[in-house]
């Protein structure tokens, strides 16, 4: 005798799809991880690695949603060129030294020709007020921010004596005051 299954067990027996198995293959591999994270390292932008791996830039965010270990080695390749960016901010905004070489020619007298010099130099690099700026807004935004919040609440008791002046000015003027 053949049972007839009953819709529950039929819902049973359907299994539902996996929505990460859905639509296209996944264009990650470990050749397109690579390159992305060595634009990462070389600064690059979502965007920026999107474009170049022809991706788009929502496909880098789900990349990053569905492998954690790939969204960690990313913020990992960003690191080092913003620690550089961080270095060299800094190191404009106090100014720094930095060695150079200079060429000098040198006469060897009346038509006898010349001959080039070395010369080691130091050259100063003064600070720059406005990386110092940019500096000190980022790291101490509560005291170098250029937009203060001010308290603009009003006290209610003061807020009902100005309202009672300017009624009594009302009666008083026979009411036909705008003021």
């Amino acid at each position: 005798m053949v049972k007839k299954a009953t819709k529950k067990a039929r819902k049973k027996r359907i299994k539902k799809p996996d929505p990460l198995k859905n639509g296209r293959p996944s264009k990650l591999d470990k050749t397109l991880k690579t390159v992305a994270l060595n634009l990462y390292a070389q600064g690059k932008t979502d965007k920026q690695v999107a474009d170049i791996c022809g991706v788009s830039e929502a496909s880098i965010n789900n990349y990053k949603k569905a492998d954690p270990k790939f969204f960690e080695s990313i913020k990992d390749a960003k690191a080092d060129p913003d620690k550089e960016v961080e270095d060299a901010l800094f190191k404009r905004a106090i100014g720094y030294d930095e060695p150079e070489q200079k060429f000098m020619s040198v006469s060897c007298g009346m038509n006898q020709g010349s001959y080039v010099e070395t010369i080691d130099t130091i050259h100063h690099y003064p600070a720059d007020v406005k990386a110092a700026e940019f500096w000190l807004k980022n790291r101490k935004p509560d005291t170098w921010r250029e937009k203060k919040e001010v308290d603009l609440t009003v006290n209610n008791e003061f807020a009902a004596k100005i309202i009672k002046a300017r009624n009594r000015e009302k009666t008083l003027l026979g009411g036909d005051s705008e003021n």
